[in-house]
């Protein structure tokens, strides 16, 4: 998981909903917390912060991420999320 082209509703929910949360975090303990949300028609930009306990039993506080979001349809058509790299580095690999 984290990386790639993730194709389809199944393949979205195997990948980012089901393997991601459950390998690298401590179910029932993650909290997301929406900071700003920008809508430009079709281009959704959502900011929002993650405090959680990894896997490993580390605490992650407030690492921000930023989700870029297009929609055709009424369906998202693109999705790219850009991470905390440092804090999520110090939470999962250091």
């Amino acid at each position: 998981p984290c990386g790639g082209v993730f194709r389809g509703k199944a393949e979205v929910q195997r990948e980012l909903l089901d393997i991601i949360p459950t390998t690298f975090y401590i179910p029932g303990q993650t909290r997301f917390t929406i900071t700003a949300l920008h809508v430009a028609d079709p281009v959704v930009v959502m900011e929002f912060t993650v405090d959680a306990v990894t896997a490993r039993g580390r605490t992650m506080e407030g690492a921000h991420y930023i989700s870029v979001i297009t929609l055709e349809n009424g369906k998202i058509s693109y999705a790219r999320e850009y991470p905390d790299a440092l804090k999520a580095k110090a939470a999962h690999l250091d």
